[in-house]
């Protein structure tokens, strides 16, 4: 199937909004800590890579916060 620029972009959105909310869920990070914030290519690539980094990173300093 061939998709048409606009059908081609909701899909990307909608790709990215369930990744984000999966990011959400499964960190358990608040949702304004996911925000993509830092990433200023326009990509929606970097944008998706950046949001994954977040919730990372709030894994990481979360774990650390309850051993310390």
């Amino acid at each position: 199937m061939v998709l048409t620029q606009e059908e081609h972009e909701q899909e990307l959105a909608r790709w990215q909004e369930a990744i984000r909310e999966l990011l959400i869920e499964t960190s358990g990070a608040p949702d304004h800590l996911i925000d993509g914030s830092g990433c200023d290519s326009g990509d929606p690539l970097d944008l998706t890579l950046t949001e994954i980094r977040q919730a990372f990173a709030f894994q990481r300093d979360y774990k650390r916060k309850e051993v310390t």
